[in-house]
């Protein structure tokens, strides 16, 4: 299951410039939760409103959508002919059905026509409370290499269908106008495959991507994904955030590296 999660985090920083919320549609995360990279997954160990008592600005961020199939994948209708099978034999009368082929292991059939975000909007200040309290010996012990959930992308009618073998078949039936539906609506349907899957969402609700930040020892936020300085701070004159304080992510392609186990109280690189 790793080695899948760390395809899905390929797929979603590539084509989407975000990280893969693992499990997707089932874990709840919040913004302001932190932790660390292990096995290519962001793991929360907590949350920094409810460890250090800070305070946590929000606001919604534009919609987005999701449309992917990997390399290799050929969906059709039913009707269209799965070979050796016929609608009449895989749909009831009244039922829509669609196939798809995934030639390749680890393949991702991903459609969610809105994900809507929720980011936090007071990233420095965040820091810059924690870095007061570090510094004062309160709360938790605290690790620079620890990453915050600063922006969550959350989805209803979401689905989500991974291959573990190559050469899997997997149908889908349900009842609709047309049998792309099942995949782009609130369609209920049966899923069903000849070989095992990874993921099987349909229609689902639940957190998709996350935007992370990491504190620096200064106290000042190094964003660790593409975004305004500061992850959009109010310009309220409590706080200027200079340019060469802020790292943007620019290499979406590359893997990010797991944290050590002996994350906490360890230094971080700048």
């Amino acid at each position: 299951m790793a080695s899948l999660a760390k395809a899905l985090g390929r797929v979603m920083r590539k084509n989407f410039k975000m990280n893969a919320a693992w499990l997707p549609l089932t874990t709840p995360f919040r913004l302001g939760d932190y932790g660390l990279w292990r096995g290519g997954v962001f793991q929360p160990l907590g949350n920094v409103g409810d460890d250090f008592g800070v305070t946590i600005d929000a606001e919604d961020g534009e919609p987005v959508s999701l449309d992917f199939e990997s390399k290799g994948v050929v969906v059709v209708d039913e009707d269209a002919g799965a070979s050796g099978s016929t609608k009449g034999a895989n749909v009831v009368d009244g039922e829509v059905g669609l196939v798809i082929r995934a030639s390749q292991s680890q393949s991702f059939v991903i459609k969610a026509p809105t994900l809507t975000s929720r980011r936090m909007t007071n990233v420095a200040k965040v820091a810059d409370q924690i870095d007061r309290l570090r510094d004062q010996g309160k709360g938790p012990p605290w690790s620079w290499r620890y990453k915050i959930v600063t922006e969550i992308f959350t989805g209803d009618n979401v689905t989500i269908l991974a291959t573990i073998e190559s050469d899997t078949t997997i149908r889908l039936s349900g009842r609709a106008d047309t049998a792309r539906e099942i995949l782009n609506a609130a369609i209920k349907a049966d899923v069903s495959a000849d070989k095992s899957l990874g993921l099987s969402f349909l229609g689902a609700t639940g957190p998709v991507g996350l935007r992370l930040a990491r504190i620096k020892n200064s106290g000042r936020v190094a964003v660790s994904f593409g975004g305004g300085a500061g992850g959009g701070d109010d310009d309220d004159g409590d706080e200027e955030i200079a340019d060469d304080l802020v790292i943007e992510e620019s290499d979406w392609d590359s893997d990010p590296d797991d944290d050590p186990d002996d994350a906490v109280g360890a230094d971080a690189a700048t």
